[in-house]
């Protein structure tokens, strides 16, 4: 599996939202997305990079499209020992406010490749 890093930790990811307001913030973990993969956005699939490169423990969250509520993408967080970590890692990147997280599951490593290509 080839993790490609577009926003290392410290560096600033910036765009614009929906109603065409800049938004920035200062990367906590490293970013970018599962080479050869994609997502049910058809873009790549996401994945943040924790301090734990050893764990063999991944987690995926499941985003939510905060202006429908409905399922919008996959964020893979691979590096994170607990659920916990993985969570506080994926919220890192969000202001307090956000409500496009929707749910956190654990994935053993072993059957993760099996989830890449059946989901």
């Amino acid at each position: 599996m080839k993790i490609v890093v577009e926003y290392p930790r410290g560096s600033i990811r910036s765009g614009y939202d929906r109603k065409g307001i800049q938004w920035h913030k200062e990367m906590a973990h490293d970013y970018g997305y599962i080479s050869g993969y994609r997502s049910d956005d058809d873009e790549d699939l996401d994945v943040y990079v924790g301090p734990y490169l050893y764990s063999d423990a991944i987690f995926v969250v499941n985003q939510l499209d905060p202006h429908t509520g409905e399922f919008d993408e996959y964020k893979v967080m691979i590096g994170f020992r607990t659920i916990e970590e993985a969570e506080a890692g994926y919220r890192a990147h969000y202001p307090s406010y956000w409500i496009g997280f929707g749910s956190i599951r654990f994935i053993e490593y072993s059957k993760f490749k099996t989830w890449l290509e059946e989901r």
